[in-house]
C-alpha cells in the first residue's frame, strides 16, 4: 500500500510500508522531487494492521510521522528485534515468498 500527502511546507511526499525482518514494519517516506529517504518504525503487530492503519491516517497524521521520522537505517529493524528477544517476547515468523518454488 502506498499513500501520497502534502507536509506543512506543500512538499509532496509518498509513504509506503516495507516489511522488514523479524515482523517488524516501517513506513518509508520519499518526497516526490528529492531523493532522501527516511523512515519511521510502526508499531504495529503485522503488516496487515499497518495497512489498516495507514489507510486510516490522514495528512496531517501523516506529516506528524514524518516529521519523527529518521533517516534510512537498514539495522533500525535488527536493534528492533535484538530489544524485543531480550525481553523474551516471541518473535514473528518469517513470511514466505508467494514466489517461492513449490519444490524447493
Amino acid at each position: 500500500m502506498m499513500r501520497s500527502f502534502d507536509d506543512s511546507h506543500g512538499r509532496h511526499w509518498q509513504a509506503a510500508l516495507l516489511e522488514a525482518s523479524y515482523g517488524n514494519v516501517m513506513l518509508v517516506l520519499s518526497p516526490m522531487d528529492g531523493t532522501e529517504v527516511v523512515q519511521h518504525l510502526l508499531g504495529s503487530d503485522n503488516l496487515a494492521d499497518a495497512e489498516a492503519e495507514l489507510a486510516a491516517l490522514d495528512d496531517a497524521a501523516l506529516a506528524a510521522l514524518l516529521a519523527e521520522a529518521r533517516p534510512w537505517d537498514h539495522e533500525a529493524g535488527v536493534e528492533r528485534a535484538k530489544a524485543l528477544h531480550a525481553t523474551g517476547a516471541k518473535l514473528a515468523e518469517p513470511v514466505r515468498s508467494i514466489t517461492r518454488r513449490k519444490d524447493s
